[in-house]
């Protein structure tokens, strides 16, 4: 089980480079990483999935309010701001920068729209091991830069299908995000 070598070149001055055999995986760190972000991410898409079924939007969801326990099974927390769709008030305290804009630019009701911004929220926070969204950007200003289409870059270990589904969630208008069936 060692790595065969096939070779080495020392044509280049004062360097000597080992030729290996191909491994397609790459090395177990970036195995792993790439296979926690996207196991996480598919449980918590299954989780969302029953919520949005259940006719419940979270309201706050982020990496915070998802807990990890023996055998990395996952489950969603923090209900608090919970809100059965057909019989809720206005929307309660919520951090800027998980919320969707649509509630807070033009006072509408937080939909599974919303949360499906929000998952995209926690899918950079997956991609970056718990990075905090909109590094650069102050509170103060994040509702002014995502009008004016700013969004996240894609995280420098994030495989690009990940961030594809990242930029959906994040989509201006709440009807052009995927739904979390999708």
């Amino acid at each position: 089980n060692l790595l065969g070598l096939v070779g080495c070149c020392t044509l280049v001055r004062d360097h000597l480079y080992l030729i290996t055999e191909f491994m397609p995986y790459g090395d177990l760190k970036n195995f792993l990483l790439k296979c926690l972000e996207m196991t996480f991410a598919s449980i918590l898409n299954m989780f969302q999935d029953h919520i949005a079924r259940s006719r419940y939007v979270h309201g706050d969801l982020a990496a915070r309010n998802v807990l990890v326990g023996e055998d990395l099974k996952v489950k969603i927390s923090d209900f608090g701001l919970a809100e059965d769709i057909y019989s809720r008030g206005p929307t309660q305290k919520v951090l800027w920068k998980w919320m969707a804009p649509d509630p807070a630019m033009d006072g509408t009701v937080y939909t599974a729209q919303s949360d499906v911004w929000s998952f995209g929220i926690v899918l950079y926070e997956i991609s970056t091991l718990g990075g905090d969204p909109y590094p650069d950007v102050p509170s103060a200003e994040l509702k002014d830069r995502l009008q004016a289409g700013h969004r996240m870059a894609k995280p420098e270990r994030c495989p690009l299908a990940m961030y594809g589904v990242m930029t959906q969630c994040w989509s201006w208008r709440p009807n052009e995000r995927p739904t979390f069936r999708q």
